[in-house]
């Protein structure tokens, strides 16, 4: 089962986990921009590698989910969560970045990449209409922003379901070959 979760006020240790991962995503992130665009191919295979980043939150916490039209005078008179919130092993949390966030993900991309390689993302990003600048703005004012928090008693089908959701073929499609 999977639920969707969003409130002002989150758990300092699960705050504490989506500000690292933050970091961690972006970091990965910047690195794949890199090396599917700034990078030649793998020159035995002619392949780019394709990256999925996945935030994932692991804990042994209970995960509940207020049920659909609960408002706060419900929450208030509830003498038992079941009647207000639904048991979840797998939740997925939407926080957008603040302020800081976008601050250091611009920061990261400045940091990382000189000016011949931002020219070279620059004109790559112009073929689809975006261009380096717009790019960058999207990037940081919406991503991360989902997390996969998952009850550690559930880790290991999760990761097996969540392997074999990749590893299907029908996902993944064959680029075609670049007219010569």
């Amino acid at each position: 089962m999977c639920g969707c979760y969003q409130r002002r006020r989150i758990p300092r240790v699960i705050e504490q986990a989506i500000q690292q991962l933050r970091y961690a995503v972006v970091a990965k992130a910047v690195e794949a921009i890199e090396d599917q665009l700034l990078y030649a191919p793998d020159p035995t295979t002619q392949r780019v590698p394709i990256w999925v980043i996945i935030p994932i939150i692991v804990t042994t916490a209970e995960l509940w989910r207020l049920k659909v039209g609960i408002t706060v005078e419900d929450v208030r008179g509830a003498t038992d969560i079941t009647a207000i919130a639904d048991h979840h092993d797998v939740l997925v949390l939407w926080q957008e970045p603040d302020h800081q966030n976008k601050r250091d993900t611009r920061n990261k991309f400045k940091d990382t990449f000189n000016d011949e390689q931002q020219a070279t993302l620059d004109g790559l990003l112009k073929q689809n209409g975006s261009g380096l600048p717009r790019f960058i703005t999207q990037f940081t004012n919406r991503r991360p922003c989902m997390f996969i928090v998952i009850s550690y008693k559930r880790l290991k089908v999760a990761m097996r379901n969540l392997h074999s959701f990749f590893g299907n073929d029908r996902l993944i499609k064959q680029r075609k070959p670049k007219p010569k």
